[in-house]
């Protein structure tokens, strides 16, 4: 049996999510990634192109705790009683309060063949979209396969990443095959379920359009091919509800904005588990299974 820090006996009725790439370790400045995430107000935030030693030193920065890993990392305001590896996706279980979970996995698919650049230079639809099929949505899937016994659960999922791919949400005529796996396991996208007046594609999107994640450095886009590539999913009837979606960067966040990526900012409010006469909701499960030998151990109280 493994001690933890203590969590607050109070529900959590509102949480914030954070997808962030933070360019190769922290891009133009490390601290300025930091005041990014400590100025969001996130409590949960899954983080790309982030070792393990970057991981460390943010959260030991922010007093958070932390999942470290090769590229996709989480770092949390609360503690983490599980992680789970899909691929090279990576997941966490956080209590936010007694029998109160979360659970939140973070993707890094592979960047390249990049599919908009395929579309800019004339290539077919069924040309990108099977692309998309033998090189991101196996990844994808490798994560939703981990996901899905929790999907099926009571308690919220959430799913961040750079998925390298636009969605399909935002392509009159495209359907790109990850954004319809994430929406087909029962995830939804919650910046564009705020902002479904944004406009589609074609023609093709500016930088600085609503929405856009890359690149807010023009600098880093040689065929001025812009899209929104880095989601916050969530699982729907599950207790959570989008509140507010926004992009971050230096116009709304820190400046200079240290990463060639905008950040993406969810708030959510939280319908928290209703006790009923004795504990429940054990954390591991009854029979459950690939369990950890010293888990961290939580329930409902009664």
């Amino acid at each position: 049996l493994s001690l933890r820090d203590p969590v607050s006996a109070t529900p959590v009725t509102q949480l914030k999510v954070l997808s962030f790439n933070i360019w190769v370790q922290g891009g133009l400045s490390l601290s300025n990634c930091i005041e990014v995430i400590r100025t969001s107000g996130a409590d949960i935030a899954g983080l790309q192109e982030c070792n393990a030693l970057t991981a460390q030193t943010i959260a030991t920065s922010l007093g958070f705790h932390v999942l470290p890993a090769n590229d996709c990392t989480i770092v949390s305001r609360y503690p983490i009683l599980a992680s789970y590896v899909a691929g090279n996706s990576r997941g966490v279980t956080v209590e936010l309060s007694p029998g109160q979970r979360v659970h939140l996995f973070n993707c890094h698919l592979t960047p390249f063949p990049y599919g908009p650049y395929y579309l800019h230079d004339g290539r077919s639809v069924d040309y990108v979209i099977n692309q998309e099929n033998q090189l991101r949505l196996p990844e994808v899937n490798a994560a939703l396969s981990v996901m899905q016994p929790l999907l099926a659960g009571a308690d919220p999922c959430f799913f961040t990443g750079d998925f390298n791919a636009p969605s399909h949400l935002d392509y009159a005529a495209l359907p790109w095959p990850t954004s319809i796996a994430c929406t087909n396991a029962g995830l939804t996208d919650s910046y564009r379920e705020l902002h479904p007046s944004n406009r589609t594609f074609p023609p093709q999107f500016a930088y600085n359009d609503p929405g856009i994640t890359w690149t807010p450095k023009t600098s880093q886009e040689p065929y001025g091919v812009f899209d929104r590539i880095d989601f916050v999913y969530y699982s729907k009837g599950d207790g959570a509800a989008p509140l507010t979606s926004t992009e971050l960067d230096e116009r709304n966040s820190v400046n200079p904005w240290p990463s060639d990526h905008r950040a993406v900012l969810s708030l959510f409010s939280l319908t928290p588990p209703t006790p009923i006469d004795k504990a429940s909701r054990p954390e591991p499960a009854a029979d459950a299974t690939n369990v950890v030998l010293n888990p961290l151990l939580s329930w409902l109280p009664g």
